[in-house]
């Protein structure tokens, strides 16, 4: 016996995103397993120097809006409308990154961060730590 479930407002959210996202964002599977041995020292070191502790996900954050910075064709969307086989790439400026995030309760959700462009290290750490205190308190 099957049993059909109505998807509650999160799931109906994150489904339509999901489409959506495959429909319009280019997928990438590259595997690649760097040593990271001397950056996570590096990171140590700034860590016990600077005035605010700073996550090792944070700099890994930051490392990524660099790399996208420094090749902004990667931060764009595809558009491809296969019946007239024509297709356009739009490139933002912005830099606007979802977080994957697991709440307390078992649920994902992926807020964004907009603008890490902009943001310094201290920045993005303030952004992320705005976001634990907005999801984890109205659970």
């Amino acid at each position: 016996m099957t049993t059909n479930l109505q998807f509650d407002i999160q799931r109906r959210i994150v489904s339509h995103m999901t489409t959506k996202s495959w429909n319009t964002i280019p997928h990438v599977s590259y595997l690649y397993e760097p040593d990271i041995t001397d950056f996570y020292n590096e990171y140590e070191k700034f860590n016990h120097t600077y005035v605010k502790k700073i996550s090792f996900n944070t700099i890994m954050l930051r490392t990524i809006v660099e790399g996208l910075k420094s090749a902004p064709s990667l931060n764009a969307t595809l558009s491809y409308h296969p019946k007239k086989i024509k297709g356009t790439l739009t490139l933002h400026e912005n830099i606007n990154i979802s977080l994957p995030w697991l709440l307390p309760d078992g649920k994902m959700i992926t807020p964004v961060i907009v603008h890490t462009e902009n943001k310094t290290l201290t920045g993005l750490s303030s952004s992320i730590s705005e976001m634990r205190k907005k999801y984890l308190t109205q659970i």
